[in-house]
């Protein structure tokens, strides 16, 4: 089963990216980002706002709804590849293999570094499958999965940074967003 975020990779365009970065920016404020609103946060003629918007949700990372008004909201895809996006224009990662293991609160994934190194990318799930995740967690996600998610990836890394090399655990690289890369 290879990630959808890892599939489309290069298919995205770097105006797609900055799109979807906007649209990430005010998912903090919204849980649907109202389509009235989209011209006022990104820069962009309407036009190129539509087809880029078009684009995305073909690709399945943005999702498009109608409930109180119409609106549009980022797709667990679209955070994927925001995060892989990121490491890859860091140099932390080059290219992407196979799933190692697929499961409730995280898919692993094979992955080269640049300076051709072997290293894990670990990409948090919690709260997709979890109904009960507040009262399994210490932290309470404000808005869902995806911030639960991106305090474990930070929380991890950082435990991984105190106790590498004293301890055998995976050396930590990096992390982005909900995504961490061990060695």
């Amino acid at each position: 089963m290879t990630l959808k975020a890892i599939e489309i990779f290069h298919d995205v365009e770097e105006k797609d990216i900055e799109l979807l970065s906007d649209l990430e920016e005010a998912a903090s404020r919204f849980e649907w980002i109202p389509e009235d609103r989209l011209s006022k946060i990104i820069d962009l003629p309407e036009q190129d706002i539509e087809y880029r918007l078009d684009r995305l949700n073909k690709f399945e990372l943005v999702e498009r709804g109608i409930a109180k008004y119409r609106g549009y909201r980022i797709l667990p895809p679209g955070f994927d590849l925001l995060a892989l996006n990121s490491l890859v224009q860091r140099d932390v990662l080059e290219a992407f293999g196979i799933a190692l293991g697929i499961g409730k609160e995280a898919d692993i994934y094979d992955a080269i570094t640049p300076e051709e190194k072997r290293v894990a990318v670990k990409f948090n799930r919690l709260g997709l499958t979890f109904t009960r995740l507040k009262e399994k967690r210490s932290y309470r996600p404000k808005h869902g999965w995806i911030d639960a998610s991106k305090k474990a990836a930070r929380r991890e890394f950082e435990v991984l940074e105190k106790i590498y090399p004293d301890v055998e655990v995976p050396e930590p690289i990096a992390f982005d967003r909900h995504v961490l890369v061990t060695g």
